[in-house]
């Protein structure tokens, strides 16, 4: 069944990847996992979160690079680390294991919002649900809420390697227009409505850090709260086209 709903979406899925080999050369002054002639050492001077550069017993040099970060450095310990989406349950929320940025999922109640998204420790944005959110069920990266957005309306949050995806799932016909409003809360950042009507976060120096969260004019309802969206099944509304 298609999503009714993305109200918030991170970058695009990794697209691919791209191997290049150099003939053999000298890499002076480049530290390396290890220094086993024998065995392919990575060269962690040119590591980054895109790419990696690998030298080889016979002398080359491989490089692989990704349309997107597929590994994070670790701030306590300097090593590298590959993504892994899989939420687990710490500090009393659902997040993934290894990403890029924060994104935190209510474990139910109502005590945390829905999600929290944090591109670092000063920036963040949160929305929460109307309603107590139900015990959700985790399968790998997502967490479905059964029946949080009414009879047969599923909440489903999934952990991307740089954000979230939060889409509504219909499981039967609705008996009436399906309307959600989200009270937001921004830390560090402020709502920009764009020339053409759409509305995009941007931090304090006026650098957009999202792309545009509505394809409709932006029209805030009472205190903070924002119109999500509004359609029929298998229909997708603003935010990202239905897949």
């Amino acid at each position: 069944m298609r999503p009714l709903l993305h109200a918030f979406t991170g970058c695009a899925l990794l697209a691919g990847v791209l191997t290049i080999t150099q003939a053999p050369t000298e890499a002076a002054g480049v530290r390396l996992v290890n220094e086993d002639p024998a065995q392919p050492v990575e060269l962690l001077g040119a590591a980054t979160e895109t790419m990696r550069a690998t030298r080889h017993p016979d002398g080359r040099i491989t490089m692989e690079t990704w349309s997107q970060p597929v590994r994070v450095k670790q701030q306590a310990t300097g090593a590298w680390a590959w993504i892994d989406t899989t939420l687990t349950e710490r500090d009393g929320a659902l997040q993934p294991k290894v990403a890029k940025t924060g994104a935190a999922f209510s474990p139910g109640g109502a005590d945390l919002p829905a999600v929290t998204f944090s591109a670092n420790e000063k920036q963040s944005i949160s929305l929460s649900w109307p309603t107590p959110l139900p015990r959700p069920t985790v399968a790998g990266n997502k967490a479905t809420y059964a029946d949080a957005a009414g009879p047969g309306a599923d909440l489903v949050l999934t952990a991307l390697p740089t954000g979230y995806r939060q889409e509504i799932v219909l499981r039967a016909k609705p008996v009436k227009p399906l309307d959600v409003r989200l009270p937001v809360k921004a830390n560090g950042l402020k709502f920009r409505t764009r020339e053409d009507g759409r509305v995009e976060l941007a931090d304090a120096s006026g650098h957009r850090v999202t792309r545009p969260l509505w394809r409709e004019p932006f029209r805030p309802a009472r205190q903070g709260k924002i119109r999500a969206g509004q359609g029929r099944q298998g229909r997708s509304v603003p935010g990202h086209p239905g897949r």
